[in-house]
């Protein structure tokens, strides 16, 4: 738990907010624990929630205090620390590098391009669908007129359908224009589907019935898993590919760049066996 000071009486001296406890010189502040408080408790939950937070952070000051006097190899500690602070550095320089020095968006020219070059490598791992969903309750109204306009992919029939769904259906998803993981949709049919790659060469449309809803489904169209993915499906992990490979490409250099600059400079220096 954070909000601890090696110097309470410095500390203090800088917060109005007063101590709430102190364990072998490391205190703990109101405002520390007021943070770490959930929101939206009541008064009784609240304290409760106060008492178990100063507790664990007591135990842990107390639990740290013995460790550092009994910890058996206390340098092999001090190394694993100062690697990690080495790593954090060198992470956040090489971060605030690619933001300075990289584009952070990618046209859809070169998207396309490199989609075109690499498609084995996106191959689709599930099926993908474009189409329209419903689920209405049995007794709804007009279900002869539904089961029409569900079937067609005409402005009118959409219209009748946003129009219909506001009041009469429990779940509406409309997909035509975007491709949709078919696991998501078959999850929401009674029975699921068994094969779903037979399923999607077989079936245009669907209907299945339970003993208080009906469910529809129009499969406008479809990618099979195995297969290679939309480019509007795959866009997002291009540009991740293309980012990725640019970043690395980018810090090669830099390395290479800055040991060649410290060779030059004669700030390296190799010792012979």
């Amino acid at each position: 738990m954070a909000g601890c000071s090696t110097d309470s009486s410095k500390k203090d001296s800088g917060r109005n907010d007063g101590a709430v406890v102190s364990v072998f010189g490391e205190t703990l502040h109101r405002s520390d624990v007021a943070g770490m408080v959930p929101k939206g408790l009541g008064k009784k939950d609240s304290l409760m929630s106060v008492d178990m937070l100063v507790r664990k952070w007591v135990n842990e000051q107390l639990l740290y205090e013995i460790a550092k006097k009994n910890i058996s190899d206390k340098d092999k500690i001090d190394e694993m620390v100062e690697n990690y602070r080495k790593t954090l550095i060198i992470y956040s320089y090489q971060e605030d590098l690619l933001k300075e020095n990289l584009p952070q968006r990618i046209g859809d020219g070169e998207l396309r391009k490199y989609y075109e070059a690499n498609k084995e490598k996106l191959i689709l791992s599930s099926n993908l669908v474009k189409g329209i969903y419903l689920k209405v309750p049995l007794r709804a109204p007009q279900k002869d007129e539904l089961l029409k306009w569900y079937k067609s992919t005409s402005d009118d029939a959409k219209e009748h359908i946003e129009k219909y769904s506001l009041r009469n259906t429990v779940a509406y998803e409309y997909f035509y224009d975007s491709w949709k993981d078919f696991a998501e949709i078959a999850g929401a049919l009674p029975q699921g589907i068994g094969d779903q790659r037979q399923f999607l060469q077989t079936h245009k449309t669907y209907e299945v019935r339970d003993s208080s809803y009906i469910y529809l489904l129009n499969i406008q169209e479809y990618k099979l898993a195995g297969s290679v993915p939309p480019f509007e499906y795959a866009k997002s992990q291009v540009t991740d590919l293309m980012m990725n490979q640019r970043k690395e490409a980018f810090l090669r250099k830099f390395e290479n760049d800055i040991y060649k600059k410290a060779l030059g400079e004669k700030n390296i220096q190799f010792f012979k066996p």
